[in-house]
């Protein structure tokens, strides 16, 4: 089947690939015409990121679907993030895009479901907004929790 990849420049990259090939595949076809490495590509849809060992069907992508591209320059880093909030049943993992330099602020704010009332832990230890990644020597791949506060600053 034939999908579409658009790049950063809006110029979409046509794609020939089948339903069980997996997201790496087409990340080595656009190292191919492009000659970006997989490595510092993200591929996105609907605003998800693509993981490389999942099969293109794992997220319904059909023919003449688009993904989009995008490139993680050296020293940036993907961190999953645990939201967790009140309800006993919410609990949702998100990837996120982020810089060995980056406040737990900066990521905060990346995060659709977060307010002025959350707080990032790192096993436990509680996270300040004005810290970075490197003040917490927390590495690519790693999970972070963040919780609702509720009132009286408990978690």
């Amino acid at each position: 089947m034939r999908i579409y990849v658009k790049t950063l420049k809006g110029k979409p990259i046509s794609v020939v690939v089948e339903p069980c090939d997996k997201i790496l595949k087409i990340k080595q076809i656009i190292e191919e015409i492009q000659g970006i490495p997989p490595d510092v590509q993200r591929l996105y849809f609907f605003g998800e990121i693509l993981e490389d060992n999942k099969p293109i069907s794992f997220y319904k992508i059909r023919k003449e679907f688009t993904l989009h591209l995008k490139y993680l320059f050296r020293g940036n880093m993907k961190i999953n993030v645990e939201v967790k909030n009140e309800a006993p049943l919410f609990r949702k993992i998100l990837k996120v895009d982020v810089k060995l330099t980056d406040t737990f602020r900066d990521i905060k704010n990346r995060i659709p479901y977060t307010t002025t009332y959350t707080q990032l832990y790192y096993y436990n230890k509680k996270l300040e907004d004005d810290e970075t990644l490197s003040d917490h020597n927390i590495k690519d791949d790693s999970t972070i929790a963040c919780h609702r506060i509720t009132l009286g600053g408990k978690k």
